[in-house]
């Protein structure tokens, strides 16, 4: 089952969580923008590498 949640906080306004069969699902780019990243779209690049690179070490 697919479902769509809206968080709201007074701090960092709302964000859309899917829900698949009960797991979330955040949106990266959003979510690194309400951390306040400058550059969310780097931020998240980088954050990929790093965790393929953990992964590809396993």
């Amino acid at each position: 089952m697919t479902e769509l949640k809206v968080f709201q906080n007074s701090e960092f306004g709302e964000l859309s969580i899917l829900l698949i069969d009960g797991k979330e699902y955040f949106p990266a780019t959003q979510c690194a923008k309400v951390l306040g990243y400058a550059d969310p779209y780097k931020a998240i690049k980088f954050r990929m590498l790093y965790l393929q690179q953990m992964a590809d070490k396993e």
